[in-house]
């Protein structure tokens, strides 16, 4: 399981791999399962996300601003 802790208008990018190819049908990236996030807590502008989910998944913290609408 991974653990983050995201300030206000941090991102979280989950993909097949770091080269994911547009055109892979759903059902073939999750395979392996699902990809589980659970609010762990959240406070002070920030929020505790915890993640379960099969090896394969990249789950990476961005930098980019949100961009909310």
């Amino acid at each position: 399981m991974l653990a983050l802790a995201l300030k206000d208008g941090q991102t979280v990018r989950i993909s097949p791999d770091e080269t994911p190819d547009p055109a892979t049908p759903a059902g073939e990236l999750f395979r392996d399962g699902a990809i589980e996030v659970t609010v762990v807590r959240h406070e002070s502008g920030r929020v505790w996300l915890a993640f379960r989910a099969p090896r394969e998944p990249l789950i990476l913290r961005t930098r980019l601003p949100w961009r909310g609408g």
